[in-house]
């Protein structure tokens, strides 16, 4: 069996009900929330509300009330919402958008993950890739059906949810010779536990005998929607193959242990066997940095014609890293735009008219400065962050005067009569 890079399926759902807001006279300003309210599943995924502003203008402000799961931003007139990833029980969040005096909310219900079967704990051995999130998905299906978090000393705690049923498949008997009841049921197990930052799988766990999907022992935690018994031996791919399953409806767990001949199929109450860690061939995990900039943070005396070059130390991801970029008004009023090499390594940040000069009869006025950077929002392929970066520069100044000649200096007089 292949191992596959899983893309992220979300589980839950998320209905948005949006309502109307009420207006008031055209002459009064007013600030409404959409959606006004939203239920959420504790680690599921984020949601979008907007702010709008009627007759007035300025920057929005948001805030949480309690303070429990994430805003993308506290500012501005669309955020989004992260819900935490467990709650102890249904909790309700305010969501608050201001402006000066104006005010409107929208009310978050948060929901505690419930799962038939058990919320899965351990620690993982020789782990050091840092505190992340933990994500179970099925196999087949490849639905997301777990939600929890892994620290950085390799303590983990995740939740299995119920699976929908969409995401079940009909079980087929392993072979004629064993006994099984029921005849029929539906069933699915999780097979891929990945690790992830930033939205990014960087590895995989592994409860088994090794960190492969063909270990020699290895579990599997399985769902059935009905009481099932798989009973019995039979030969299958050449191995003899013997099953003592006793699954309950929910999760279960389910121990394949085998060599070169044979495979034993059980369902004991525990299993001791390490949780181990894979991370993936591309699993890159060291953040980006910048090597140089051209022209150089303090340079002065830079031509109107300049571009900005930026050389990082791995190939980024361009769309993030130009969203991240900050630059000053005076940037902002000649304007931009941006190209990469095709490494996506080097960023060139050509001004779409020529920058301006300094002006006046004074050789000490101040130079026109120019600012750039990035935010924490650049990022390489992997998702790895960039540390916020800064530089400025200044141009020429043109200093314009006049000089009069005078005679006694000039060293040449010519006398007319």
């Amino acid at each position: 069996m292949n191992r596959k890079l899983v893309l992220l399926i979300p589980f839950i759902i998320l209905f948005l009900s949006t309502v109307s807001c009420n207006t008031a006279s055209n002459q009064l300003p007013s600030l409404s929330v959409s959606p006004t309210s939203s239920s959420l599943n504790a680690g599921g995924t984020a949601v979008t509300f907007k702010a709008t502003l009627s007759n007035t203008s300025g920057e929005i402000a948001w805030t949480l009330s309690p303070s429990l799961g994430t805003l993308s931003s506290n500012k501005g007139s669309e955020i989004t919402y992260t819900p935490p990833e467990t709650v102890a029980a249904v909790t309700t969040v305010t969501l608050t958008a201001s402006l000066g005096n104006l005010t409107d909310s929208a009310t978050l219900t948060i929901n505690p993950v419930t799962a038939k079967g058990f919320t899965i704990t351990g620690k993982v051995q020789d782990y050091s890739a840092g505190a992340a999130s933990l994500e179970a998905f099925t196999f087949v299906t490849e639905a997301k059906v777990g939600a929890g978090r892994i620290e950085a000393d390799g303590n983990f705690s995740i939740t299995l949810t119920e699976p929908a049923d969409n995401e079940l498949i009909a079980a087929e008997k392993p072979c004629p010779e064993v006994s099984q009841t029921p005849a029929t049921f539906n069933v699915t197990s999780v097979v891929f536990w990945k690790v992830v930052k930033d939205d990014l799988s960087i590895g995989d766990l592994f409860h088994a005998s090794s960190p492969d999907v063909f270990a020699d022992d290895q579990v599997s935690y399985t769902y059935v929607d009905r009481d099932v018994s798989v009973k019995g031996s039979c030969l299958l791919d050449g191995k003899s193959s013997s099953f003592d399953i006793s699954f309950k409806q929910g999760w279960n767990l389910l121990l394949r242990q085998s060599d070169e001949t044979s495979s034993t199929f059980t369902t004991p109450e525990s299993i001791d066997l390490p949780w181990l860690f894979s991370p993936s061939p591309d699993g890159d995990t060291t953040p980006p940095t910048i090597v140089s900039v051209d022209p150089a943070d303090g340079a002065k005396g830079v031509t109107d014609d300049a571009s900005i070059i930026v050389t990082f130390s791995e190939p980024m991801n361009q769309a993030a890293t130009e969203d991240a970029i900050n630059l000053s008004l005076t940037f902002l009023d000649v304007g931009v735009t941006y190209s990469w090499n095709t490494d996506s390594t080097v960023l060139t940040i050509k001004p779409s008219d020529f920058l301006e000069y300094a002006a006046g009869n004074d050789p000490s006025i101040d130079p026109i400065t120019y600012t750039f950077g990035f935010t924490d929002g650049a990022k390489d392929l992997a998702g790895n962050a960039l540390d916020p970066f800064s530089s400025s520069f200044s141009t020429l100044k043109v200093i314009v005067t006049s000089i009069y000649g005078t005679a006694d200096l000039d060293g040449d007089v010519n006398d007319a009569g």
